[in-house]
């Protein structure tokens, strides 16, 4: 109620009261100053009551965004937050949890890591663990596993629940591994292509005159211990550099 729409003059609390008028105007200001209407209910300044409740909300909002647990979002929550589109494994802003959001637009950016992540509240979440959740309903037990080792790659048939184990069979060749094939090296001291599967707590090593030999021990192995979570490994796939034999027989 505007103050022109008070009785005429000055009014006080006892009055708005038997009027039933839900704001009352005295001419006096608060003890901050502001010459204003006030509550009947409890005789308080709009103006301190507006900035109050102002106040209030916005630390509302800052303890909402750092007590939010993101592990505690479930896929009704995610579903009014995000789009996911299963085949192209993109996303898409459908409601605005922050001012920088536009709803419409695409969502998530790619980490130091490769990996895709997004900022939901304030915390921070792969966008692969986060297809889990919207497509099954459960957040994964452990880990996500990319089929194609892309780590920006979450189409739906691209991702798999994965133990850290398993995780681990499909990662790409360690940068020290002079061959480029998985669990084999070259053995300087016996001069023969050694075969080397550590899984769990399976651990078998092998020694091969050639390294056709070991490829196909290699694999045949490998898919018997690891299952659907195995690489096989193939000669076509390892094209030495000019001096990666020098390199390989340097102690020979």
């Amino acid at each position: 109620m505007a103050i022109n729409e008070l009785i005429e003059g000055y009014v006080s609390r006892q009055e708005a009261k038997q009027k039933k008028l839900t704001r009352y105007f005295t001419g006096k200001s608060c003890k901050h100053g502001h010459i204003v209407e006030r509550l009947t209910v409890n005789g308080a300044c709009c103006k301190c009551a507006s900035l109050s409740a102002g106040i209030i909300q916005q630390r509302y909002r800052k303890e909402k965004r750092y007590n939010f647990d993101i592990k505690s979002l479930t896929q009704e929550q995610l579903k009014i937050i995000l789009l996911y589109i299963p085949t192209t494994g993109e996303w898409f802003w459908k409601k605005a949890v922050s001012k920088k959001i536009k709803v419409g637009r695409k969502a998530g950016t790619i980490d130091g890591n490769g990996y895709l992540i997004i900022g939901i509240y304030g915390k921070r979440e792969y966008l692969h663990l986060l297809a889990h959740l919207y497509m099954t309903g459960k957040w994964p037990k452990d880990e996500i596993d990319h089929k194609d080792r892309n780590r920006a790659n979450c189409k739906w048939d691209n991702i798999r629940e994965a133990t850290s184990a398993q995780n681990k069979c499909n990662k790409q060749v360690q940068s020290n591994n002079k061959l480029g094939i998985k669990n084999i090296y070259f053995d300087n001291q016996s001069q023969r292509y050694c075969v080397n599967i550590q899984y769990e707590n399976t651990r078998v090593k092998k020694l091969f005159a050639t390294l056709d030999e070991a490829i196909e021990f290699r694999n045949e192995k490998i898919k018997e211990i690891q299952g659907k979570f195995s690489t096989q490994e193939s000669l076509s796939l390892f094209i030495p550099d000019e001096n990666i034999w020098n390199d390989l027989f340097e102690d020979s």
